[in-house]
This record gives C-alpha cells, structure tokens and sequence, in this order.
C-alpha cells in the first residue's frame, strides 16, 4: 500500500514536471507596435533605452523561437555594446552552480530595435 503511494505521487510529481518542461503557452508581445520576430524602426531613432526593455523584448523573442521551457533555470546577462547594441546571453543557472559547460539563448538586438542575431549557445 505504501509503495502505491510513493509511485503514485513521485509519478503525478513527473507529470507535472512534463508539463512545465514541453507547456509553450502562447505569448502575446508587450510590445504591440513591435512585432516579435520583426522590430524594426522606420526612422534611427532609439526605441529600446534600458536593459529591462532590451531583457522584455528578448524573453517574447526566446520564447517565440524556442519555446517556454528554454527560459526555465535560465539567468541573462545584458549589457550594451558600442552604444549601439544591446547583448542578451543566457546562462543555466545549473552550470553555473556545478561549474560546467553549457549554452543557453542569446540575442543581439540594435537599439533602434532592429533584431541583429538570435541563437542558442551550445
């Protein structure tokens, strides 16, 4: 009787693990006048001014391309490049801890919000 038990909650615990591994919620863009895939400018102007703009804009972007499960134990580092290019890199908050190799996402992003580079470390 007990090891039902243990089965049944260390398997609903597994389920439950499932879900929030492969869930890819859809994700409306805060942003409505800057489409997820395309930000782009007409004009040079700056449009992405702090680093949790650039960090906003990003985390719609890695979860569009590469789903909600590529964000989890995920930190970022961000920084801005030449005045001109905001720099997004995720870290595994796991290899970081055990001091291993491991990607994460990254994205180059122009401050007039124009996508540069988006790709996954490895």
């Amino acid at each position: 009787m007990k090891k039902t038990i243990i089965f049944s909650v260390i398997g609903i615990m597994f389920l439950i693990f499932l879900f929030l591994m492969f869930h890819h919620p859809i994700v409306e863009s805060q942003y409505d006048y800057l489409p997820p895939l395309l930000i782009e400018s007409e004009d040079e102007c700056e449009i992405i001014k702090t680093k949790e703009m650039a960090y906003k804009i990003a985390r719609d972007v890695f979860i569009e391309e590469y789903g909600y499960s590529s964000l989890l134990f995920m930190s970022f580092d961000c920084r801005l490049e030449d005045n001109k290019y905001w720099i997004l890199e995720g870290r595994n908050k796991f290899h970081t801890i055990f001091k291993t190799c491991g990607g994460g996402p990254y994205i180059v992003i122009e401050k007039n919000g124009k996508i540069i580079e988006i790709g996954y470390t490895g």
